[in-house]
């Protein structure tokens, strides 16, 4: 069959072909800025380690190897999304080749679901993911032998909803994961100097207690004890000062990461969303919107740079 015969045969299928190249460029760039989070994420704790106490380091070490892992996990799924976008491109791409995209884009998909297959989330998730999995292989299975690609994208739609929903769950539990590791690096950051904090917070709660009798009430041993005990908090400054300021940016960086983490979740859901607005293109025609895509994305990349530079 002529080149022009093959296009004329998926034109046919499909009406005009979209460009898929925003699709999957989107695609591209989510991965990247996921794998920067998932990054920093992990050399945030790994650095907390270096300067916590044992055992607290080797607490901190077992919690980047798992967040890592957890974020690996992420990384790869969306790398077979981003193989699967490819496939679809190499369709309107490639006429001349139609079928033989067809069969990618089924591949694609199927090694997608693969991916998806090992659980990242835990407990009664597990089951739930387990049987969107399996749904995803029913549809799958039934692109084989399709000739257009409308056919093969309305087969794949439920199986790549039911990928982003499994996406969507694990990075919900992974934000939990953010949130218990950054607990640890808190407690690791008071446990290095735990005797110092006491005894500052000893000498806070004996000013207390004389603050609330009033300054004319006051015996003068009590009057001498009061300004020996603001001496000795001042002096306690040195230290102290630079504990807060790491323990405020700890929490604040903590706070960022579960922040990047709720806009991947949002990313997923418009990447998704791409993948619905393909079919429509492929039943009226026009192009595809990646805005709303491409906004969240340069939001994680401007969430993660924050993270950094703290």
């Amino acid at each position: 069959m002529t080149l022009m015969g093959v296009a004329a045969l998926v034109q046919t299928g499909c009406g005009a072909l979209p460009d898929m190249s925003p699709f999957t460029q989107s695609t591209a760039k989510l991965t990247s800025a996921v794998r920067s989070v998932g990054t920093t994420s992990v050399q945030e704790v790994l650095l907390a380690a270096d300067a916590a106490l044992p055992p607290n380091r080797d607490k901190l070490k077992a919690e980047a190897a798992k967040l890592e892992t957890n974020w690996n996990k992420i990384v790869i799924s969306l790398e077979a999304a981003h193989e699967y976008a490819q496939s679809l491109q190499a369709v309107t791409d490639a006429a001349s080749q139609a079928a033989a995209s067809m069969q990618e884009v089924t591949n694609a998909a199927t090694q997608l679901a693969d991916t998806m297959g090992v659980p990242i989330g835990a407990g009664a998730a597990a089951g739930a993911i387990a049987r969107a999995i399996q749904l995803a292989y029913t549809h799958i299975a039934n692109t084989k032998g399709r000739k257009t690609l409308k056919e093969a994208m309305a087969d794949l739609a439920p199986a790549i909803d039911k990928i982003a929903d499994v996406l969507d769950a694990s990075l919900a539990a992974l934000d939990q994961a953010v949130e218990s590791a950054g607990q640890i690096q808190l407690n690791a950051l008071s446990s290095n100097i735990s005797t110092s904090l006491g005894y500052r917070q000893t000498l806070v709660e004996a000013r207390h207690k004389l603050y609330e009798i009033s300054w004319v009430a006051l015996t003068t041993a009590q009057k001498t004890q009061l300004i020996e005990l603001k001496a000795a908090i001042a002096e306690t400054d040195d230290w102290y000062e630079p504990y807060v300021k790491e323990r405020d940016a700890t929490s604040a960086r903590r706070a960022t990461l579960r922040r990047s983490v709720g806009a991947i979740q949002r990313g997923v859901r418009e990447w998704a969303q791409v993948h619905t607005d393909i079919r429509a293109a492929l039943e009226r025609g026009g192009g595809l919107d990646t805005t709303a895509l491409i906004e969240t994305i340069a939001e994680i990349r401007e969430l993660v740079n924050e993270v950094r530079d703290r």
